[in-house]
């Protein structure tokens, strides 16, 4: 398929995709406070704040939603900190930047300075308040007794919720104001859905969405003066997809990595072989920069060190484990990750785009420890063609030019030897962890500086 083809493709995708904007209220839950770690300073919020100044949108929160996110706060910090001082996190103490945190703070002061974020991003994003005074208590109990939304079986106590939705639904009624409601609860999706039921098209509506960069997105899209930069970048992330991918592989190398997995299991290494945009968000566009919300699924190959207790014996006199043997265990997963990109260019100057950054949302990528993903990975290498770069004729080149395709790595390993999909030799990359995909691609150190400069 040419260039152009794709570019229709992904135009007429857009087109069909993109959210028609009902409101520029918006509402935000607890928990999406909570999911983001108390980060104010999130570049979906920060963009979203220039979007109030402009009075393209109007942010809201109920004050019982202000009351729990100063209470969750106090809660999570609090037990943050006191895990410093057990587990793992002992082992920071003789670092000296750590000390020098320990010297500084205490938890008093840690709650104070992220309570103090929350009230200052509250006053700059001119934060409008729910009043919650008015919801009748006898009719939550109601709700409660029958299990009604956003009660159920699973969810018998969900007092907060429905004080804030109620504080919500009169706020609705009372002012006839329409609103997007952010959250991460799909029992709230429920509610808002069953809400809405009766409604007519004119009335005002409570509508739900996961995301906000979707909010934000739709917003931008809207905006007239910014529809031929929107175009623009839109193409940009297209025909630029392979250098914004590549960069997104190599910051996911750096990234913190727990499993989920309820054994003993350790993360040895984590290689992400591709990655494919699944969605994609905009949030802010101007003649020279854009900056893109992106949602990806990143295949990923786990390595993972399991104790072996079949030969081991335990000394209690030393409390420890003598003999103990650890299996390696590969497994073949993908995982759904969302990464802020920013990228540069100049309308007027061919191929003058330019990555700033990429990030990754989450600080700490979680990956699963489930059998149904093991592989043997001698045999999942098998399986892989083979590329490599800077050789011709079964030789390395001197000048890192030429190049050789195998059916497997067995085979290009037949003539060359070294090659290793994890750790780089003398003349050759690594597979894994810097340039993969389909084929397995190697490159010669020479092949290495040559091409990436």
């Amino acid at each position: 398929m040419e260039i152009i083809d794709i570019l229709i493709v992904i135009d007429i995708f857009c087109i069909l995709t993109a959210m028609e904007i009902r409101t520029r209220n918006i509402i935000i839950d607890t928990s999406y406070f909570v999911q983001n770690v108390f980060d104010f300073n999130k570049t979906e919020l920060q963009k979203l704040r220039k979007l109030i100044d402009k009075d393209s949108a109007k942010l809201y929160l109920t004050d019982i939603t202000v009351a729990e996110v100063h209470k969750k706060i106090s809660e999570l910090i609090s037990t943050a900190w006191k895990r410093l001082d057990t587990g793992d996190g002992r082992y920071l103490k003789p670092i000296p930047v750590f000390k020098n945190l320990l010297k500084e703070y205490n938890e008093e002061k840690l709650v104070a300075v992220v309570k103090a974020n929350f009230e200052n991003f509250l006053k700059s994003l001119n934060v409008q308040i729910i009043k919650s005074d008015e919801v009748n208590v006898l009719q939550i109990y109601e709700m409660y007794v029958r299990q009604e939304l956003p009660f159920s079986d699973k969810k018998k106590k969900e007092f907060a919720d429905a004080f804030v939705l109620e504080a919500i639904r009169i706020w609705h009624e009372n002012t006839g104001s329409s609103a997007y409601i952010i959250s991460n609860d799909d029992d709230w999706q429920m509610y808002i859905k069953t809400l809405e039921k009766k409604k007519s098209e004119e009335d005002p509506v409570l509508l739900y969405l996961k995301d906000l960069s979707t909010f934000i997105d739709s917003i931008i899209r809207e905006d007239e003066e910014l529809e031929n930069y929107v175009k623009f970048t839109d193409r940009l992330l297209t025909e630029n997809w392979n250098e914004i991918k590549n960069c997104i592989l190599e910051e996911f190398k750096f990234s913190e990595f727990q499993s989920n997995g309820i054994s003993e299991e350790e993360i040895d290494n984590v290689y992400a072989t591709d990655c494919r945009l699944f969605s994609s968000d905009i949030l802010e566009v101007t003649n020279r920069f854009a900056t893109y919300e992106l949602s990806l699924e990143i295949d990923v190959i786990a390595g993972f060190s399991v104790p072996d207790y079949n030969n081991a014996f335990y000394d209690k006199e030393d409390d420890r484990f003598y003999n103990l043997d650890y299996t390696k265990i590969y497994s073949s997963q993908v995982l759904s990750e969302n990464c802020t990109i920013e990228f540069s260019f100049n309308s007027d100057i061919e191929n003058s785009f330019k990555i700033i950054k990429a990030e990754f949302d989450n600080d700490e990528i979680r990956l699963s420890f489930d059998e149904d993903d093991f592989i043997n990975i001698d045999e999942w290498t098998k399986s892989l063609k083979v590329s490599l770069v800077g050789v011709e004729n079964n030789e390395i080149t001197k000048s890192g030019t030429g190049s050789m395709e195998f059916e497997n790595l067995a085979k290009a390993q037949e003539v060359f030897p070294e090659l290793n999909i994890k750790n780089g030799s003398k003349n050759f990359t690594a597979a894994l962890g810097s340039k993969i995909g389909e084929p397995l691609r190697f490159e010669t150190w020479k092949a290495y500086e040559l091409y990436s400069t």
